[in-house]
């Protein structure tokens, strides 16, 4: 498993942030009895990201000798107070979500519970994920030499955009993909006047990105795209669409997450020059490193942000996650 332990949390005397091996079942390590119950709203264990967190939670969970339960909301956020309620029956320690709604924030502060938020908006939560701004940023410097290239080449002359991919109801979605705007007009020069956020509807993320980013390419006839988006999902939903109406030379695109679709996309071979890269968020590491914060959390203890640093290619994903091909 990449990454594991990447996160290092403060002032625990190493109790956690263990690097995990798990070849070494016997690895002695701390067993805690206090913390009985870590609870996660999980936006969709149907999304491959989702549900590699969900590996990684329950992976810690069982090292550290917490109770973990989770809550699949199937991106039907309006549930999210309810199966909240229903979590709460426990009294857990500890509860997180991604994101999470004023209703169900009101209610846990209400019931006294302390939240650790994976892209979370509450200045009054501790905060548990990937930096936005960074990985927007990441994104477009990750294609820049890639768009500049085309820019004086195959696209010489023609106008280029970035269509950027959210999804609704999403803060930290949008963030991401703002910082890409921001970046493309600073890093390669094109104004925010040529920029488009794309929100697609549907329950999908590859499917409705898909029709999306059509209708997108369909009333931008002659421009080149970049494309960028907050996750992996609706970048490969937006390169099927552009390869289906023979656009592929038309965009390039950069993924965030590094799950297992994407890196299923950087291997096939029809992607090549179109799909740039993933940003590795490495889910499972998070997923592994929310359980520390959580833990971090009910005793008092302070943590660090989850960084990300590392970008996979079709030339090095194999070197990364060599153990997909047993799969």
């Amino acid at each position: 498993m990449s990454g594991i332990g990447q996160a290092r949390l403060r002032g625990l005397d190493g109790l956690i942030g263990r690097p995990y091996s798990p070849s070494v079942e016997t690895f002695q390590h701390p067993r805690f009895t206090t913390l009985s119950i870590v609870k996660d709203l999980n936006p969709g264990l149907s999304y491959p990201y989702f549900a590699t967190w969900s590996d990684g939670m329950k992976a810690a969970a069982k090292y550290y000798g917490v109770e973990l339960d989770q809550a699949d909301l199937n991106f039907k956020y309006d549930t999210q107070l309810d199966q909240y309620k229903q979590l709460a029956v426990k009294m857990p320690d500890v509860v997180g979500s991604q994101p999470m709604n004023d209703a169900t924030y009101n209610q846990a502060r209400q019931d006294g519970v302390k939240l650790v938020m994976i892209d979370g908006a509450f200045k009054d939560v501790p905060h548990f994920g990937v930096d936005d701004q960074q990985v927007g940023t990441l994104a477009i410097d990750t294609m820049a030499a890639a768009a500049k290239a085309k820019a004086a080449g195959a696209w010489k002359g023609r106008k280029v955009v970035v269509a950027g991919l959210t999804s609704a109801n999403c803060g930290p979605c949008d963030a991401r993909v703002k910082a890409a705007f921001a970046r493309a007009e600073s890093a390669l020069g094109i104004p925010a006047a040529n920029t488009t956020m794309l929100t697609p509807q549907g329950q999908d993320p590859t499917t409705s990105a898909g029709s999306t980013f059509n209708d997108f390419l369909t009333a931008h006839p002659d421009d080149a795209v970049l494309v960028v988006s907050y996750g992996d999902e609706p970048v490969i939903g937006a390169v099927n669409a552009a390869k289906a109406a023979n656009r592929d030379g038309d965009i390039l695109a950069v993924s965030n997450g590094g799950d297992s679709a994407a890196r299923l996309a950087l291997r096939d071979r029809s992607n090549a020059g179109i799909l740039v890269a993933a940003i590795d968020y490495q889910p499972y590491a998070e997923g592994w490193n929310w359980v520390e914060a959580a833990i971090a959390t009910a005793m008092g203890k302070p943590f660090e942000t989850f960084r990300v640093d590392r970008v996979l290619t079709a030339a090095n994903v194999d070197q990364f996650y060599p153990e997909d091909s047993k799969r």
